[in-house]
């Protein structure tokens, strides 16, 4: 995604009209091979294209770049992921390329870049959601992260941060994959998704500052996400959003334009970091959210795990047995992994190793004995 990915062949942008000719030839040829599919929606102001990106659920997803192959004869394919791209040659597929005035020709080049996007049908109406209008999904990823919850291509999950240590994540939560509730879930139209994400995918009349009003109708959304003092809008962020296509509209037009704050990619960033949310208010929205799909119970035994894991790792970790044997680098690490397997009925159980009724002396002579022995 993106027009970047072959290596072997010159890809090419094309502008509107080709492009539309271009992504009929492609789908009519797929149909025979998917079950189901939809080029990403893009809206009608777009002018001219580097790939089209296309979800699919093969028929046989093992056959799938084979007959790829078989019905575009691509001179370059590469894989990255869950994401097939492959060479479309326009001389061969689309000749009229020739007959089309220079404005048609964004650089030189016989290529044009198809992304086809594997998925399962399950996951489809998800993917087409999350992907759809080009950076769209991510300010939505971007609201819900000031919550502590991850919006992608898994869907909507809760993040969970050791409670010691909140930097640290321990792990995610599925909290839903299905893009209605998490509409539901953000508090913004569910017709409006309904009016502009068809699952035939592709083109669509509407703007981008009307999906930017849709977005930011949500109650959790507040434009000092993006401001350089954010604590998640640090400057890992900034460089990569900078590189997208609708995040500079969003933050330096969009945001300004309508709240009356300066925002921008090239205010620089501060030492000192502040959360937007406060604390309170995060708690109360993670927890109406993780109650509501009933997903509390699978967080406290995450919480649990992560808890024996931590005592575990008190009792027996590499400076104990480095003590005892002498051993570093990846001899300490392989003679680790021989002790818990030899030993996993006691060292090598988490059950057991965490137990309060453990003490390190105990686990010390264990590891004493069993060295011995070897």
């Amino acid at each position: 995604m993106g027009g970047n990915a072959l290596a072997n062949v010159k890809s090419i942008r094309l502008e509107k009209k080709l492009y539309k000719s271009v992504e009929e030839d492609i789908t009519k040829r797929i149909e025979q091979v998917v079950t189901m599919y939809a080029v990403l929606h893009y809206c009608t102001s777009k002018t001219d294209f580097g790939d089209v990106d296309i979800i699919v659920v093969p028929k046989d997803n093992s056959k799938f770049r084979e007959e790829i192959t078989k019905i575009f004869a691509p001179r370059d394919m590469v894989s990255h992921g869950n994401v097939l791209s492959v060479d479309y040659d326009l001389n061969k597929w689309a000749p009229q390329i020739q007959d089309t005035d220079s404005n048609s020709r964004q650089t030189e080049g016989d290529s044009f870049q198809m992304d086809f996007i594997i998925v399962k049908e399950q996951e489809f109406s998800l993917y087409l959601f999350y992907l759809s209008y080009n950076d769209l999904g991510a300010i939505i990823g971007n609201i819900f992260s000031q919550y502590n919850f991850k919006f992608g291509q898994n869907g909507l999950e809760y993040k969970l941060l050791k409670k010691d240590n909140p930097c640290e994540n321990i792990g995610t939560v599925l909290v839903t994959k299905n893009p209605i509730e998490i509409m539901e879930t953000l508090g913004i139209s569910v017709d409006i998704y309904k009016r502009y994400y068809g699952l035939a995918g592709g083109e669509v009349d509407v703007s981008w500052s009307t999906l930017f009003d849709w977005v930011t109708s949500s109650y959790l959304f507040k434009p000092e996400f993006f401001l350089p003092h954010s604590d998640k809008w640090n400057n890992t962020a900034r460089t990569r959003a900078r590189k997208r296509q609708m995040f500079p509209t969003f933050i330096n037009d969009y945001i300004p334009s309508k709240y009356k704050i300066e925002t921008g990619f090239e205010l620089g960033d501060v030492k000192t970091k502040v959360k937007i949310v406060d604390p309170s208010v995060k708690y109360e929205v993670a927890k109406t959210i993780t109650e509501r799909f009933g997903i509390s119970k699978k967080i406290e035994e995450m919480y649990e795990i992560d808890s024996k894991r931590t005592r575990a790792k008190l009792m027996f970790n590499g400076a104990t047995v480095n003590m005892i044997t002498g051993l570093s680098g990846k001899e300490l690490g392989r003679y680790m992994s021989h002790i818990t397997e030899d030993l996993k009925d006691t060292i090598g159980s988490l059950e057991w190793l965490s137990s309060t009724d453990r003490d390190k002396e105990e686990i010390i002579n264990l590891v004493k004995e069993y060295h011995c022995s070897q």
